[in-house]
């Protein structure tokens, strides 16, 4: 009878065999067998059994750093991130190096931000920081030991996950253009990049000041949006959004937004909570409504607007400095 996976762990559960049998038999089919959905669910059921010890650390480190199966890697990060999330930040942040898998590299990537994240604020962290920050090994970063020791913990953790951003981000997009403040993204531009969403890793860019995005095919502003608290210039025009998401108009700092050419129909009242808003362009969308609290925004210097119903248009601004235009879709 042939031993799968599932029946090796079904005999465990029935206390047919011990741990250190399961464990065994479990072991071998990752490291003989041929069929990759096999040795995956053998991973898998090796992390259910409750040996949580140096030899499986050991197992899945091995696999992480050598195995040629995309799945096998996988299952092996994951495990790392639940089972031993202080002890293998070495192994990890090595495989994320040195990988070329894209779903392996993301996966990588959240794993260490969870692991940096989990650190405390205590300087006894600093060296360990320090030391991965010039393992990363971002030319543009200013990375002497003596201007790091001058940070705190808490600047070391963000010009980290800045570093690891920045490093998943220009191997994932060809000739990505950024810009880089004091060890910080501040910048990125991902124009005519194929992009059908935002990338979600930009959320941890807690710095950044300018985002760029035109021409791609982005369907949705996502959620995360409001994350990016020091956002001053968002460019998404020129793409398939259809409608405003509510975390937009939490980016209390912006004052350049830029939706020309997408197919916005409507723009809500709620967009009055961008008081820093200078300039906002709307040509080229179907609007079939649009707020008179756009014309009560108190920092707005410049309205574009495609033909909109007289409905919606509303001369009579508080706003005497604004300039609005409207053009013809």
């Amino acid at each position: 009878m042939v031993l799968t996976p599932h029946r090796i762990y079904d005999n465990f559960l029935d206390k047919k065999i011990d741990q250190h049998s399961a464990y065994e038999q479990l072991s071998s089919i990752i490291e003989e067998s041929d069929k990759e959905k096999d040795r995956v669910e053998a991973f898998k059921f090796l992390n259910n059994i409750g040996v949580h010890d140096q030899c499986f650390l050991n197992l899945l480190e091995n696999h992480l750093i050598s195995d040629n199966s995309e799945d096998v890697r996988i299952i092996t990060i994951e495990i790392l991130g639940q089972k031993f999330l202080e002890v293998s930040t070495k192994i990890v942040q090595w495989a994320f190096i040195n990988e070329t898998s894209n779903k392996c590299l993301n996966i990588l990537y959240k794993t260490l931000l969870v692991q940096i994240r989990s650190l405390s604020n205590e300087l006894s962290n600093k060296p360990l920081l320090i030391a991965d920050i010039h393992r990363i090994k971002e030319t543009e970063l200013i990375i002497r030991s003596e201007y790091l020791n001058s940070l705190s913990v808490v600047e070391l953790k963000e010009i980290l996950i800045n570093s690891y951003t920045l490093s998943l981000l220009k191997r994932s997009f060809w000739r990505l253009k950024y810009k880089i403040q004091n060890n910080l993204i501040v910048e990125l531009d991902f124009t005519f990049k194929e992009l059908t969403a935002v990338p979600e890793p930009i959320k941890n860019l807690t710095s950044l000041n300018k985002l760029i995005l035109k021409y791609n095919q982005i369907m949705a502003i996502p959620p995360w949006i409001n994350q990016l608290k020091s956002l001053k210039c968002l460019d998404l025009s020129h793409n398939s959004i259809n409608a405003l998401r509510k975390s937009l108009f939490s980016l209390e700092w912006l004052e350049c937004l830029f939706l020309e050419y997408n197919i916005i129909t409507k723009v809500p009242d709620v967009i009055i909570q961008l008081h820093s808003l200078q300039y906002l362009n709307l040509k080229g969308n179907p609007l079939s409504f649009v707020s008179k609290n756009v014309y009560k925004l108190p920092s707005l210097k410049e309205l574009h607007l495609s033909a909109v119903p007289k409905s919606t248009q509303y001369n009579k601004h508080e706003n005497k400095d604004l300039k609005i235009f409207y053009d013809k879709i």
